[in-house]
């Protein structure tokens, strides 16, 4: 049986079911001279010694080669890793040990895993680098908000006469924080200002925690049963001096036996 065929381009030709076509057979015609090049080249290479070959026995040998690489990378890079830790190594000789074990580390790494390692390398330094900036800025934040909570304490305590600036600053400054200042209407003025939770009682005698300023604090200390002893009298001033009262003086020793004694004499200024 036979069919008739319009090849588009190419002239009529009849064709019988079954056979290739004109196109296929050129096809064949080549891959055919193809293998005999090949074929023709490998006799020629048989006869000077010389061994060629095919693409899979290439792919083989170069799997193989990277395979006796990475075992011998890996062996090299305990041995690397072993006299690192062994100590008795300077900063300088340590980085370069570090340097041959990435380099070891990489050759066994494909160009998609090396461009990942290099990527997350980066992000890390990046955010080291972060890291390392932030840490400065909280560092010189804490120095300041230390150095102005104790300024001002030492500045309030020495106002209220303290006997002893320091120890009002170590009452009161683990309490202390800069805190947003506001205005009457509480709005935010965009300063910072020191301030303390203060614990005291309230008009039923009931212990409260208030915040409040530092100077206030202070203030409030001074007129506390408990912080008198913190504080110089109402007097001329100095250990034992007169007050503003026409009393004597009182005997330090005797009044410290009973404790309320010691506070109403403090209050009346016999004692400072």
């Amino acid at each position: 049986m036979y069919k008739l065929i319009m090849l588009l381009g190419t002239p009529w030709f009849t064709v019988t079911e079954g056979e290739k076509t004109p196109e296929e057979l050129a096809a064949e015609k080549a891959a055919a001279d193809a293998a005999a090049a090949e074929e023709a080249k490998r006799k020629e290479a048989e006869k000077t010694g010389v061994k060629l070959f095919t693409q899979d026995e290439v792919n083989k040998i170069m799997a193989e080669n990277k395979r006796a690489l990475q075992v011998k990378n890996e062996a090299l890079i305990k041995e690397l890793e072993t006299v690192k830790k062994g100590g008795n190594l300077t900063a300088e000789q340590k980085a370069q040990l570090e340097g041959r074990i990435e380099t070891l580390q990489n050759e066994l790494l494909s160009k998609e895993e090396l461009s990942k390692k290099e990527a997350d390398k980066l992000k890390k330094e990046s955010q080291k680098t972060i890291d390392a900036a932030q840490k400065e800025r909280d560092d010189w934040k804490n120095r300041y908000t230390t150095a102005t909570i104790q300024r001002t304490i030492t500045d309030a305590a020495v106002e209220n006469k303290a006997i002893n600036p320091r120890q009002i600053v170590a009452i009161l400054q683990q309490k202390a924080n800069l805190v947003p200042a506001t205005d009457n209407e509480g709005n935010a003025t965009g300063e910072l200002v020191p301030k303390v939770k203060f614990e005291t009682s309230d008009k039923d005698g009931k212990p409260v925690v208030i915040d409040i300023t530092i100077p206030e604090a202070v203030k409030q200390m001074k007129d506390m049963d408990e912080y008198l002893n913190l504080f110089q009298g109402e007097g001329t001033g100095g250990l034992g001096a007169s007050s503003k009262s026409t009393g004597k003086v009182a005997d330090v020793r005797t009044l410290a036996k009973d404790p309320q004694k010691y506070r109403e004499a403090r209050k009346a200024g016999k004692i400072i």
